[in-house]
């Protein structure tokens, strides 16, 4: 598996794109993707929307990694950090963070390369694809 994570509009899809010669029919957008989907695609944009929608569907965290365990090991995640700035006062915001956190903290440790875009530039943080 692989992540690829950083800021808001800082370039993780075309990064993706680029690296890994996705076209279009490979990507899953976490926004619509059906749940039921997921297995059938080689990379997850929106990841954290894709939690969030999980979560509002009734899903635990345990559950959620799950989905992930069964994704195919060559699986790109892109998903944008969520936990900087202000807290939330909403208490289902403040716990989507959390969870994603932790979600995305089970993927990086199972996943091959971790990758944080940041202005468009790629800093690799983990690379065990060697």
């Amino acid at each position: 598996m692989y992540l690829i994570t950083g800021g808001a509009y800082q370039g993780k899809s075309n990064y993706a794109v680029s690296v890994f010669k996705f076209d279009n029919n490979s990507i899953a957008d976490g926004k619509t993707v059906d749940f039921e989907e997921i297995n059938k695609y080689l990379c997850i944009k929106n990841f954290h929307i894709l939690v969030r929608r999980m979560m509002k569907d009734g899903k635990t965290t345990e559950e959620i990694k799950i989905i992930v365990d069964s994704l195919d090991e060559n699986t790109v995640i892109i998903t944008d950090e969520i936990g900087n700035g202000i807290i939330p006062v909403d208490q289902f915001e403040r716990d989507w963070r959390e969870q994603t956190g932790r979600i995305c903290c089970y993927i990086a440790s199972q996943s091959r390369k971790v990758v944080r875009l940041t202005g468009g530039i790629p800093v690799i943080i983990k690379d065990e694809s060697k």
